[in-house]
């Protein structure tokens, strides 16, 4: 039960975070951070799964689109 909680605040914190970002002003760091591509690979020992890839999957489950998590208050009252 516990576990089951702490994955849907997980989730529910990912979507909120993500709502953010793409709120962000283009000049902030963070967001352009977030839209830097990297070259190269990354490390055989690194993450399996990367974070967008997780918002996805949250996304999905919240039933929401790519545009949705842009508008707060539809956000909100999905998650």
């Amino acid at each position: 039960m516990i576990f089951k909680d702490l994955k849907i605040k997980g989730a529910t914190t990912r979507l909120r975070w993500y709502g953010s970002l793409l709120r962000m002003d283009d000049r902030n760091a963070l967001h352009r951070a977030w839209k830097m591509q990297i070259e190269g690979n990354r490390p055989a020992e690194g993450p399996q799964k990367r974070w967008i890839k997780n918002v996805r999957e949250d996304m999905g489950l919240a039933r929401l689109k790519e545009e949705n998590p842009k508008d707060r208050a539809l956000l909100q009252k999905k998650i």
